[in-house]
C-alpha cells in the first residue's frame, strides 16, 4: 500500500557536474528528508520531521534558519557539508529558535552569542567554533538578502588552537622508519627544516632537491638539508648540479640571452 505523504516541497538544483538533483522537504521551509521516496528510511522521516515540526514565530531567527535551508547557496554545498551544517543548526535552534530578529542590531546580543559559545566551548573548543562559524554564515546570507539589519556574530574569532608540537618526528622516530620502511618511501623522509637543532652537520649536505615558493615572478627556490644517504636518489630525479650551482648556471644564462638582445 502507498502511503501519500501531504505538503513535501521537492526542489531540483543542478551540481557543479552537470548532472541534476532533486532534495525534498517536509515542507516549504522544513528540515530535508532522507532516503528515496517511498521507502521506510523516506516515510520515517518524513514522520519525524512532522511530529516535531515548529511554527516559526513571526520574526524570529528560526525563520532564518529555516529559509537558509532551502536556499540555493546551502543546497550548493557538498552533502557532507550539508550534513555538518545541519548538526550544527539544531543546536543554535535549541538556543536561539525564537531569538527575535529585531534584538540583532542591539549591541548586546554579541554577548550573548559569545557566552553561549563560551559554554559550547566547556566540551570542545572546536565545536564551539563550528557552531560560531555556521551561525555566523547564516546572518551573513540573511543580512544579503535583506531579511535582517544586522550580523552580531561577523569577525568573532577562534577559540580552538591547534598545538602540533608533540606531532614532530625524533631522529629516534625517523632512524625506526627508515628501518622498515620500503626504499621508495625514503626520499620523503629526507626533507628536514632548516630549524633543526644542528642544520648541515653530522652527515647534512646540500641536496638537489628545489623547492619553489610561490607561483608568480616573485617566487623563491629553496635549497632543502637532506641527508647524504639520499644524494644518490636526488641526483638520479633531480640531476647532479646542486642547487646553487644550477641557479648561477641559469642567471648566467638569463644575463647572456639579455646581451645577445640587446637590453
Amino acid at each position: 500500500m502507498r502511503v501519500r505523504l501531504k505538503g513535501i516541497n521537492s526542489i531540483t538544483k543542478k551540481l557543479a557536474d552537470g548532472t541534476r538533483r532533486t532534495y525534498r522537504y517536509a515542507w516549504k521551509g522544513g528540515p530535508p528528508l532522507r532516503g528515496e521516496p517511498g521507502s521506510p528510511e523516506f516515510v520515517h522521516s518524513y514522520n519525524e520531521a512532522i511530529a516535531h515540526k515548529v511554527v516559526p514565530p513571526q520574526g524570529a531567527l528560526l525563520s532564518i534558519l529555516q529559509g537558509y535551508q532551502v536556499s540555493g547557496e546551502f543546497l550548493g554545498r557538498a552533502e557532507r557539508t550539508r550534513s555538518d551544517y545541519i548538526k550544527q543548526i539544531k543546536i543554535i535552534e535549541r538556543e536561539f529558535g525564537d531569538f527575535p530578529l529585531s534584538a540583532l542590531t542591539d549591541r548586546r546580543t554579541r554577548g550573548i552569542f559569545m557566552a553561549w559559545r563560551d559554554r559550547l566551548a566547556l566540551k570542545s573548543r572546536r565545536q564551539a567554533d563550528y557552531a560560531w562559524q555556521v551561525l555566523a554564515l547564516i546572518l551573513a546570507w540573511g543580512v544579503d538578502r535583506g531579511l535582517i539589519l544586522a550580523n552580531p556574530c561577523a569577525r568573532g574569532g577562534r577559540l580552538y588552537r591547534a598545538n602540533r608540537v608533540d606531532k614532530i618526528w625524533t631522529l629516534d622516530d625517523q632512524a625506526a622508519f627508515l628501518r622498515s620502511a620500503p626504499p621508495h618511501l625514503h626520499l620523503p623522509s629526507a626533507q628536514q627544516s632548516r630549524s633543526h637543532s644542528s642544520p648541515l652537520h653530522g652527515g647534512w649536505v646540500l641536496g638537489q632537491l628545489k623547492i619553489s615558493h610561490g607561483i608568480t615572478s616573485s617566487s623563491r627556490e629553496v635549497g632543502v638539508s637532506v641527508r647524504s644517504s639520499h644524494r644518490e636518489i636526488l641526483a638520479t630525479k633531480h640531476g647532479d648540479a646542486p642547487v646553487t650551482q644550477r641557479r648561477r648556471a641559469h642567471r648566467r644564462q638569463r644575463r647572456g640571452m639579455s646581451s645577445r638582445n640587446g637590453h
